[in-house]
């Protein structure tokens, strides 16, 4: 399981970078371009959330351990309040993958 997660991780990120054009959302960089997890993606429950993930350059997702205020108000201006709110709702529960969820994810975000 471990692996078919990085798989699926590795899969959702190039996702979200090309549904962003490989464009930071926050500076607009298109520099060391990664998947930004607005709620850490320890909180499994929204890991592969696509409102929870956003292309971000390295610095710009370095800086939101320190500063989340920063992706909290871009997500607050695009979004609204409510999806905020429901998205931290969403990421409480513990969750667990099966198999063939992560299996679908794969499958589901694969491109090409």
């Amino acid at each position: 399981m471990p692996r078919l997660l990085k798989k699926a991780d590795a899969i959702f990120s190039i996702w979200i970078r090309t549904r962003d054009g490989y464009r930071c959302v926050l500076c607009n960089s298109t520099v060391r371009v990664q998947n930004g997890h607005l709620i850490a993606r320890g909180k499994r429950a929204v890991r592969f959330d696509v409102k929870n993930c956003n292309a971000q350059c390295s610095r710009c997702n370095y800086k939101h351990e320190f500063e989340p205020q920063h992706y909290i108000s871009w997500f607050l201006r695009k979004w609204g309040e409510g999806e905020y709110l429901d998205l931290v709702d969403k990421s409480k529960p513990i969750y667990k993958f099966s198999r063939s969820e992560l299996e679908d994810l794969c499958e589901k975000y694969r491109i090409g």
